[in-house]
């Protein structure tokens, strides 16, 4: 009878003891899935202001360009440019009355990003009238 009890204490002890192990392991999964969600999730977001940082330096730099040229980029197409971070596509058309609308799409491994900025163009002055990321 002794022998017995003995046995039925070590099966339940055995029993919770797996029991405990069980759900460790799903808070250790559990935990292991939320960090590589987190890891995924700010991988997502650093690509994304990155190719948002390429737009907008692309729009800066083809604001300079209009600034010296006011004819800059219109009627030439979809204008490329490439960097070590990403690239930009360009795209310049005259509304008229000086105006300009300016789309820039930036791009960092599979991530884009597009601004639209409308400028008016007055010999060395620039003044935007909206910038928009669309």
């Amino acid at each position: 009878m002794v022998h017995s009890v003995i046995h039925s204490k070590a099966a339940s002890l055995i029993i919770a003891v797996m029991i405990i192990s069980a759900a460790l392991f799903v808070v250790a999964v559990t935990n292991i899935n939320v960090g590589i969600g987190d890891a995924d999730l700010a991988l997502v977001a650093t690509k994304g202001e990155q190719a948002y940082t390429a737009a907008e330096g692309c729009v800066q730099d083809t604001l300079r360009q209009i600034r010296r040229t006011a004819s800059y980029g219109v009627g030439s197409g979809t204008i490329t440019f490439t960097s070590t971070i990403g690239s930009c596509t360009i795209d310049v058309i005259d509304l008229g009355g000086n105006q300009r609308r300016i789309s820039v799409t930036g791009t960092v491994d599979d991530f884009s990003r597009r601004i639209t900025v409308t400028a008016t163009v007055g010999g060395l002055v620039i003044t935007i009238q909206s910038w928009q990321e669309t």
